[in-house]
């Protein structure tokens, strides 16, 4: 369930965005974006079944830091930089609690394939609107 939440969020909210913008401006523009760019859409069907197994590890590893038998709700924002490592990872201000630093903290160990070209200058920037049940 957790794959199936996270690959459809993932491709719903992923575009351009630039480190250092306020982190709403980088939410709007990522969808904007997405809406409208077919090789970032393609890039997203090739980087998440690389990637899901390390995201799988994140939320293994983070689990022991959230409510228990709750859900953790978050929105964070990344850039996959042209060798496909993860950088630039920020969370909400309103979602930031210890699970939400672990995650964004593991997310910086994440490698996948480089994006297309048209994003390798600036990165390719994703949000993430997740909900992770935590198991009891």
């Amino acid at each position: 369930m957790l794959k199936s939440a996270f690959l459809l969020t993932l491709l719903l909210s992923t575009g351009v965005a630039h480190a250092g913008d306020d982190f709403d401006e980088r939410v709007a523009r990522a969808r904007k974006v997405e809406r409208s760019s077919p090789a970032g859409r393609d890039y997203l069907m090739r980087y998440m079944p690389e990637t899901n197994a390390a995201f799988e590890k994140i939320y293994s590893d983070c689990s022991r830091l959230g409510r228990k038998g709750e859900a953790e709700i978050f929105t964070l924002v990344f850039d996959i930089d042209a060798t496909g490592s993860v950088t630039h990872v920020t969370v909400a201000e309103k979602d930031r609690n210890e699970y939400t630093r672990c995650y964004a903290e593991g997310m910086t160990r994440i490698k996948g394939p480089p994006p297309p070209e048209s994003f390798a200058e600036k990165g390719f920037p994703a949000v993430i609107e997740a909900t992770h049940h935590i198991k009891p």
